[in-house]
């Protein structure tokens, strides 16, 4: 499960110019992506030449996007026109400038994305006696980083759903040499699975199925069995299965919707979820999960919803309040994420997440103590939280503890904590 940590963004200060090149545009290019060029003509052209502003990311092999077109994995760097980084002052008689701000999007997979603002302005360029005056913006950094966040991940939903809940369950002393029903296989499928044998169910689900090939609710349940195993492909045709035979099928839809949301087929899951809510519009699970979908594709306020929706049906569920928190922080309400933090520590006391969770919200509004305090009570319930060793190592290092901020960092990594600076895969 990847936990929420949290580390400050840096920004690059302004440097003195780079590598200078010049520069011949590509067609289809914007201008920023355009190559340089050495031994181009004209270099004491102004317009044509460019400067490098580089990137990076710690960790490395975030993905930069510049106002929202793809520019280069880090480490990397791209050359710029040079007239975007010149001030031109009133008297300025280029009319070549940049008419918008210019921002930097840091993305890389299990991190919160940053956006860094590469440009100052606007400034406003009055040429005495010509007309149209103009605003404009100018880059003022060309070495651009930032320290990425790891991403909060949601709690993890609950795998198993069942439409038919059995009215019974054969017991563990039935004669096996009496044929049993279908059902009874079934049955003493459930049984075996919440005890916690899924190998057990599914060869009680496999004696099912060959008695009663039609049995959709067996096709769900070893479904669910397998998805316990890791078998999401096993699970997914298992799904599959039971939706055939029984189309209206809101449990399956609902499970089909978490195996393909965990192999990142976001819009199939959605559409699993929209159709499972449609069939059971009661269903608090089925709406906590499509939150998780929505706020995995980065759709923030149909996450809100969707938990709070969550909320509504099951006041006591403690996996939507830590969800929405989560999202409540990214829209940068801490008061508001810090409320459902409370309240899903009120239900459950002994959820580490949260306090983890929550310790990260409290550094955000500098509350390094109480940061602290939550971190103690994370690692407490949970010795091997190493995410919480690691936010506990940035906390105590902010307090000016650094030789408890570097046994925490040991220990976060002793515990298989992802170094900082580790290369992608």
């Amino acid at each position: 499960m990847k936990s929420v940590l949290y580390c400050a963004l840096i920004l690059g200060a302004c440097s003195p110019w780079h590598v200078w090149a010049h520069w011949r545009p590509v067609e289809g290019k914007p201008a920023w992506q355009q190559p340089p060029v050495e031994g181009a003509e004209k270099a004491g052209d102004v317009d044509n030449e460019s400067k490098e502003v580089t990137f990076q990311s710690y960790p490395s092999g975030a993905q930069v996007q510049i106002n929202g077109t793809i520019a280069c994995t880090t480490p990397c760097s791209v050359f710029m026109p040079n007239y975007y980084f010149e001030m031109k002052g009133k008297d300025s008689g280029s009319s070549k400038h940049r008419e918008t701000p210019m921002i930097a999007r840091f993305s890389k997979d299990g991190y919160l994305s940053e956006n860094v603002q590469m440009t100052a302005g606007p400034f406003r360029s009055e040429i005495p006696g010509s007309t149209p005056n103009y605003d404009y913006y100018v880059i003022v950094r060309t070495n651009v980083s930032a320290q990425l966040q790891a991403a909060p991940t949601p709690i993890p939903e609950r795998k198993r759903s069942t439409v038919e809940p059995p009215a019974s369950v054969a017991p563990a002393s039935a004669d096996l040499g009496k044929e049993l029903t279908p059902q009874q296989w079934f049955e003493r499928g459930l049984a075996r699975f919440d005890k916690g044998d899924p190998n057990g169910a599914i060869r009680d689900y496999n004696e099912a199925i060959l008695r009663k090939p039609d049995y959709a609710a067996a096709f769900n349940e070893r479904g669910n069995a397998l998805y316990n195993k890791g078998d999401l492909d096993g699970a997914l045709k298992d799904y599959g299965e039971a939706i055939r035979l029984k189309p209206d099928y809101a449990a399956a839809l609902y499970n089909r919707g978490n195996v393909r949301r965990a192999k990142d087929d976001l819009d199939s899951s959605l559409k699993d979820y929209d159709e499972s809510i449609r069939l059971n519009p009661s269903s608090a699970d089925a709406f906590n999960n499509r939150g998780l979908a929505r706020h995995n594709k980065g759709d923030f306020d149909g996450a809100l919803k969707d938990y709070s929706d969550a909320i509504r049906l099951r006041p006591d569920m403690v996996e939507a309040f830590n969800n929405r928190a989560i999202v409540l922080r990214a829209k940068g309400d801490l008061d508001g994420a810090i409320r459902d933090y409370d309240e899903a520590i009120r239900l459950k006391p002994d959820m580490a997440e949260a306090f983890n969770n929550r310790a990260v919200v409290r550094q955000d509004k500098g509350d390094v103590d109480g940061g602290l305090e939550d971190c103690n009570q994370a690692i407490r319930l949970r010795p091997s939280y190493a995410a919480a060793f690691y936010n506990r190592a940035n906390l105590r290092r902010a307090k000016g503890d650094l030789d408890g901020a570097q046994r925490d960092y040991n220990e976060a990594l002793r515990l298989g904590f992802k170094p900082i600076h580790e290369e992608p895969k």
